[in-house]
C-alpha cells in the first residue's frame, strides 16, 4: 500500500503550511514500515522541524522545502541516526544537501 503526502492533506503549493500534514505522513510511513517516497513535484511551506523516520526508505528529492522566516532558529529537517549516518543530522535552513 502506498500513501502519498497528499493523502494526509499536504497541498504542496508553497503557500499553505504543510508542516503538520507532511509530518503526519512521515510518521505514518515510519510506524507502518512503508517507504516514504514522493513521486510528485511539491513545494512545501514548513514552519517547524520535520523529523524523518529511521526505519523507512525516504526519497523527497522532488520536494522543495520553503521555510517560514519565523522558523529559522530551529532545525528544518532532522534525519535520525542510522548505520550510514551515526549521530543523525540536524539540517538547518540554508544547508545544501547532496547525495553521496
Amino acid at each position: 500500500m502506498t500513501m502519498t503526502p497528499q493523502d494526509f492533506g499536504v497541498v504542496g503549493d508553497g503557500v499553505a503550511d504543510d508542516t503538520s500534514d507532511f509530518q503526519d505522513w512521515l510518521d505514518y510511513c515510519g510506524t507502518n514500515d512503508i517507504d516514504a517516497i514522493v513521486d510528485d513535484t511539491l513545494i512545501c511551506l514548513i514552519s517547524d522541524t520535520l523529523t524523518f523516520p529511521g526505519a523507512s526508505n525516504v526519497d523527497v528529492s522532488r520536494v522543495t522545502f520553503n521555510f517560514d522566516p519565523g522558523s529559522r532558529d530551529k532545525p528544518a529537517l532532522v534525519v535520525p541516526t542510522t548505520e550510514n549516518m551515526p549521530g543523525g543530522k540536524a539540517i538547518r535552513p540554508g544547508d545544501v544537501l547532496t547525495s553521496a
